[in-house]
């Protein structure tokens, strides 16, 4: 099924799916793997931003236990809203997570050039 088709419940289930998929991928060295995950959440977040869903979408992942859900959430929100939200959970997630999250949230800070 293709993801446009997808209801909205279907979306947000393949966005975390791929969210969680990828940092698995990482973890098990398949760059190539990995960078499927990345572009199925990236297709995801263009579609939200087309039809003007895409704080809808991911802001409530924000606030989720899932440090991997809240980090991709944020990355997206950032890099197309750069909401003030996002930037406080990569802050966080920088200040607080010793895991590959907090190093990809210090280093999306630095890319987006967040101080």
């Amino acid at each position: 099924m293709k993801i446009e088709t997808l209801s909205v419940t279907g979306q947000l289930e393949a966005f975390d799916s791929a969210c969680v998929a990828q940092r698995d991928e990482i973890r098990h060295g398949s760059a190539k793997g990995s960078n499927a995950k990345v572009r199925t959440m990236d297709r995801l977040a263009a579609i939200w931003v087309d039809q003007d869903r895409l704080q809808e979408m991911l802001r409530p992942r924000l606030s989720q236990d899932d440090e991997r859900l809240q980090c991709a959430a944020a990355a997206y929100l950032v890099k197309y809203e750069m909401d003030a939200s996002a930037i406080a959970v990569l802050r966080y997630l920088a200040s607080n997570s010793r895991t590959l999250v907090g190093s990809t949230a210090a280093a999306l800070l630095r890319v987006y050039k967040i101080a």
